[in-house]
């Protein structure tokens, strides 16, 4: 019977959007391999992330051993981190200035998986500004109409803008006086 037998350690697996089919030995409690034509693998749960993938060991008709066991493994969470890019040196000039371009970073998403991770960081005045992006708890991942949110371990972090003061050379006109700047007030 196949339960006289031990199944090899399985290392995990990280979420791929693809079936997991890991080949372990299998040896009997004596401490021999067991030929591989006693038994064949298949395979339950082994696409998305889990610690509950499986390994089925069933005995062949014509080997040795009846029956079958499993053995569980995991494939983990894939990680993805979206950061909204920071825009460090900008130089004010009255105009407001927007950026809304993110970086995914870590791991890449799985290849036609598509997000809905949005980012906004704007300013008009000398400062630092924290932009706004989605919250990890409402990414939502999907493949196609499918989600797949759970299969990522998700993180998203906020850029920032610097808007530096100008050194521009500024140069005021009231009616028909023009005064280069001086740092002193002039009155009409």
């Amino acid at each position: 019977s196949l339960d006289d037998i031990t199944i090899g350690d399985i290392s995990a697996y990280e979420y791929a959007d693809d079936e997991k089919t890991p080949t372990p030995t299998v040896t009997a409690n004596t401490g021999l391999t067991i030929a591989s034509t006693d038994y064949t693998y298949a395979y339950d749960n082994n696409v998305n992330a889990s610690e509950t993938a499986k390994v089925i060991i069933r005995a062949t008709e014509s080997g040795n051993y009846s029956g079958e066991i499993y053995k569980l493994f995991t494939i983990s969470k894939r990680p993805v981190t979206f950061t909204g890019n920071s825009h460090d040196n900008e130089t004010y000039d009255g105009t407001k200035h927007s950026y809304s371009d993110i970086t995914v970073s870590n791991k890449e998403l799985v290849n036609g998986h598509t997000h809905n991770v949005t980012y906004t960081v704007e300013g008009t005045e000398v400062n630092t500004y924290t932009g706004t992006i989605t919250a990890k708890e409402a990414v939502v991942i999907k493949k196609g109409d499918v989600d797949v949110t759970n299969n990522y371990d998700i993180t998203t972090t906020p850029g920032t803008m610097v808007i530096n003061k100008t050194s521009a050379d500024w140069t005021v006109t009231l009616e028909n006086d023009i005064y280069g700047y001086d740092g002193t007030n002039h009155y009409i």
